[in-house]
């Protein structure tokens, strides 16, 4: 009686077991195929609506400052620039290319070298200024224009001051430093050198 009484104990448990596995087989491959349709679903979503992120009028805009001598940044939050309105993450990169190439003359006067892209999203759009400060505080380089000597701000494009000093006329280093268009000076330098070479 007593065997008859332990197969059946074992035989149900046996049951029980394999009914216990087959649910969970059962609830699991639903469960994956519940993800797959709702992954499917999303891209399907996605691919519909073609819609990729850009900057919006209410995008946050920081700007992080880098001093590569010091190894320092410092983070600006700023008003957003209306021009950047509207761009995606490539447009904003090649923003941040163009700015590199033609900064403002306030940003070179503090030694900015680069700007680039840190990061993209329409809440949040980071940018990277870095620096390299002058040692002196310049304000302006010398070029030459039709064998004159030109004053530019230090964009070397936009013109202080045409001079009636003759390149020619002036010692052969300083010639040569305003020819590669690297003498730069500062606001007492430049007033130093025209009184002393303009005739």
């Amino acid at each position: 009686m007593k065997k008859y009484g332990i197969g059946a104990f074992l035989l149900y448990g046996g049951l029980l077991c394999l009914a216990y596995y087959g649910s969970y087989r059962l609830s699991y491959g639903y469960m994956n195929s519940q993800q797959e349709d709702m992954e499917y679903a999303g891209e399907a979503v996605l691919a519909d609506t073609g819609q990729e992120a850009v900057i919006k009028s209410d995008t946050e805009y920081v700007v992080e400052n880098y001093n590569e001598k010091t190894g320092k940044t410092e983070e600006v939050r700023t008003q957003l620039p209306s021009i950047l309105v509207g761009m995606n993450r490539e447009e904003a990169s090649d923003y941040a290319n163009s700015y590199t190439e033609d900064p403002d003359i306030s940003d070179l006067e503090k030694g900015f070298t680069a700007m680039t892209l840190e990061s993209f999203s329409e809440e949040r759009v980071v940018f990277c200024k870095t620096y390299v400060p002058w040692e002196k505080n310049y304000k302006y380089v010398l070029g030459e224009v039709d064998g004159h000597v030109v004053v530019y701000y230090l964009d070397k494009k936009t013109i202080y001051e045409y001079t009636d000093i003759v390149c020619i006329t002036l010692p052969e280093e300083l010639q040569e430093s305003i020819s590669r268009t690297d003498c730069y000076m500062e606001v007492e330098d430049l007033y130093a050198f025209l009184e002393n070479f303009t005739s």
